[in-house]
């Protein structure tokens, strides 16, 4: 399985008040294979194993795969259409790999 995923735009929380700091779109594709991740910027590529994942969560509108306790790879869910999400959700699950899905009021 392969996914390519273009563009994602990042939500920032800082000490648990939303400031209304604007960055650029960041432009990045995500590639989703049965070993793992790659990530692809302008200026480089990193390819993530399963392994490196300590948790994925998903919300409302996004997947986070978490490489450490402050970073993790953001996937926008509009980028996706059903199909794939559910692919997507279906594999992860049948991984080592912590996956919770949430839910805000």
């Amino acid at each position: 399985m392969v996914l390519v995923i273009r563009i994602a735009v990042t939500n920032i929380m800082l000490n648990g008040v939303v400031k209304k700091i604007h960055y650029d779109v960041i432009s990045y594709q995500l590639k989703f294979k049965e070993d793992g991740v790659t990530y692809i910027d302008d200026i480089k590529s990193k390819t993530f194993s399963w392994n490196d994942f300590i948790v994925i969560y998903e919300v409302e509108n996004y997947f986070y795969f978490y490489i450490s306790k402050n970073s993790a790879l953001i996937l926008a869910k509009f980028v996706l259409d059903e199909e794939k999400r559910n692919k997507l959700r279906e594999f992860i699950q049948n991984t080592n790999i912590k996956y919770k899905k949430k839910k805000f009021k």
